[in-house]
């Protein structure tokens, strides 16, 4: 029996061109199994390999109701070792607080431990040049999460190595519902102002819902929104970003965020709420070579962009090798019971997180207003034309 044209194709295609051309998400179960961290590693060999005496920054956010989500800047920042971590994420009496050590990149958090990790490879999806240079980890107890958010930047892979994570993914086109704001402000970060950990309303909105068991890798194209939540007593990931080449364009508009943010923050006594603890540091006088040297790249990009192959055309995501699976979606009245689930689970003591300030509201919209994808794809159009 001959098989479907559209499923020879796909099958002809590599995992890597898989990923490379997938427009939706995608589960690879067991990819990460190989690796030694994934099958033999317990939390005490973490602590071993890391160093209990190791202090490390932690993100410590509260198990229970905020309005606003929990953003980073006003979460407490904890150092503690791995022993404490772990003795917190074994120890009966976890529900105050969850803690997070998220974001690091390998390469920086771990110079002085050269064999830490050495033996990453994302060969195991069909990009064998990422190594332990191009990965990051995060390490959370349970109820860590990180804000609903999209990255501007390449495509995410992520690897489920210790522990479950809960995933629920938006198409790009979701901005508008899940109220798309540049505040808090990190570059290539888009957030949600929804709180997706301990909703108070109940969206109307479909959703792809996943849990990443051990060994499980997802792929979440460019664009796709994410919220990430801890479910387990602890987990541990690692992830890289694949950058492409429609980065350039994105670098650009990143370039006009970044001066818009900046100009704001120049005349707001809210320059603490408005960026990301990571971008305390905006330098005004880089921004303007920042954008001289994005709006080169963009227009070199335009230059050489060529229309993808025709062989792209014959993929049919559909028909996927034995292992790849699209994730489920989750209709608005499923996704709605989950939240209400949620919702139940956290406690019922409520905390208002940021107060009403006119100053910060007004901050905020402006930014927000600046930095709407139709005005800063017409402002770079304009730079890169003329």
């Amino acid at each position: 029996m001959s098989m479907p044209e559209s499923a020879s194709c796909t099958a002809a295609y590599s995992v890597r061109n898989i990923l490379d051309s997938s427009k939706v998400p995608l589960l690879l179960k067991n990819r990460a199994d190989k690796w030694n961290i994934t099958k033999t590693w317990t939390l005490e060999d973490w602590g071993q390999n890391i160093g209990f005496s190791k202090l490390l920054p932690f993100r410590c956010g509260q198990n229970f109701h905020t309005e606003e989500p929990q953003w980073e800047s006003l979460c407490v920042k904890k150092d503690l070792t791995m022993r404490q971590f772990i003795d917190h994420c074994l120890s009966n009496d976890v529900s105050a607080e969850w803690l997070y050590f998220d974001y690091k990149h390998l390469n920086e958090w771990f110079q002085d431990n050269e064999d830490f990790l050495k033996d990453i490879d994302w060969g195991i999806v069909g990009f064998p040049e990422r190594k332990k240079s191009d990965s990051t980890l995060w390490i959370g107890s349970k109820g860590a999460h990180t804000p609903c958010h999209v990255d501007t930047y390449g495509f995410n892979l992520i690897a489920q190595i210790y522990g479950q994570k809960q995933w629920f993914l938006f198409p790009p086109e979701s901005g508008e519902i899940l109220k798309a704001t540049r505040v808090p402000y990190e570059e290539s970060s888009i957030y949600s102002q929804i709180n997706f950990f301990s909703p108070s309303e109940v969206e109307s909105l479909d959703a792809y819902v996943v849990t990443l068991d051990p060994g499980d890798v997802l792929l979440v194209p460019n664009g796709w929104w994410h919220y990430v939540e801890t479910i387990s007593e602890a987990a541990i990931s690692l992830n890289t970003w694949v950058p492409l080449a429609s980065d350039a364009h994105k670098q650009l508009e990143e370039a006009l965020v970044k001066l818009f943010v900046s100009s704001v923050c120049r005349l707001s006594s809210n320059a603490s709420k408005i960026l990301n603890p990571n971008e305390s540091n905006l330098e005004d006088e880089n921004i303007l070579n920042y954008i001289q040297w994005a709006t080169e790249a963009s227009k070199k990009l335009s230059l050489d962009e060529k229309p993808p192959a025709a062989k792209r055309a014959c993929l049919d995501l559909n028909e996927l090798p034995e292992g790849i699976s699209r994730l489920k979606i989750f209709p608005a009245d499923q996704f709605r019971k989950i939240l209400r689930l949620k919702r139940k689970n956290i406690s019922k003591r409520s905390s208002t997180i940021l107060q009403n300030d006119t100053d910060f509201e007004l901050s905020r919209r402006l930014i927000n207003a600046m930095c709407s994808q139709q005005v800063l794809a017409t402002i770079a159009s304009k730079i890169t034309n003329e």
